[in-house]
């Protein structure tokens, strides 16, 4: 294994966020608050890429990562990214649409339906079948 800085870390996700604080007066490390409302995430100067200097208050796009100890620290830093797209919005669609193609829930009766065969049968189903009762003993 590597002993380099960050050789086994574990990326987790890409996130944005924004740098809230240095540790100290031209401290290379610091905070950055992230958009999704976690824990701050604790950052490195040296891992910020491109040209530009961070200041407090900055827009910032990271790899959010995991060290071997279970600690995330941000890594690759982009001042001032372009917002990530929105997550998609699953929406659960209406599996059966009303026979008049309006809202179910419009018909008569709340959208639900019992019709019954002769003899108290709903369509598509079987008389179920006598059950077999034990026989009397011969003697």
């Amino acid at each position: 294994k590597g002993k380099g800085k960050g050789f086994d870390d574990k990326f987790l996700r890409t996130e944005q966020g924004k740098i809230v604080s240095f540790l100290a007066r031209n401290a290379n490390s610091g905070f950055i608050t992230p958009d999704s409302g976690q824990a701050d995430v604790f950052f490195d100067i040296s891992d910020i890429v491109g040209a530009g200097t961070a200041a407090v208050g900055d827009r910032v796009e990271y790899d959010l990562m995991e060290r071997r100890n279970g600690k995330c620290h941000a890594s690759r830093i982009k001042l001032n990214p372009p917002p990530l797209p929105p997550t998609p919005v699953v929406r659960k669609s209406n599996p059966r649409p009303a026979e008049d193609g309006g809202p179910r829930s419009l018909r008569p009766g709340g959208g639900t339906k019992t019709s019954l065969r002769p003899g108290g049968l709903r369509p598509g189903t079987k008389p179920a079948s006598k059950p077999q009762g034990e026989r009397a003993p011969q003697h």
